[in-house]
């Protein structure tokens, strides 16, 4: 699996969100604790930058830096004062509100089963 957010339904094409209330919500019912079949390794396979570890986990900053483009991203790394101030992590979530980067990879999301 790639640590990706992976739902029966949407695959893993999902981006996270979040909404505060004070409604009544109902309860969806608990999904599957495993979609991904137990031999399947196609994202860790697919992936150029060799992101997704033996267990599933992706390296995010790796493949951020191989995929991501985001001039903003590269601004702010390219300024000594700032990048000494902030840590890499920081500056990702900074720039990740930001609707002016793009991602030119997303080979695990085209091999993945649950995306068809």
């Amino acid at each position: 699996m790639s640590g990706l957010v992976g739902n029966a339904r949407f695959g893993t094409r999902l981006l996270l969100g979040g909404v505060i209330t004070s409604a009544a919500l109902e309860k969806n019912a608990k999904a599957p604790d495993q979609l991904c079949p137990s031999d399947c390794f196609l994202c860790r396979e697919s992936c150029p930058a060799g992101a997704i570890d033996q267990g599933g986990r992706v390296d995010h900053n790796l493949c951020v830096r191989h995929s991501g483009a985001n001039p903003l991203l590269a601004h702010l790394l390219a300024d000594r004062e700032i990048k000494a101030k902030f840590g890499f992590d920081t500056l990702l979530n900074t720039v990740g509100v930001d609707d002016h980067g793009m991602y030119t990879c997303s080979r695990c999301l085209e091999v993945c089963p649950l995306n068809r």
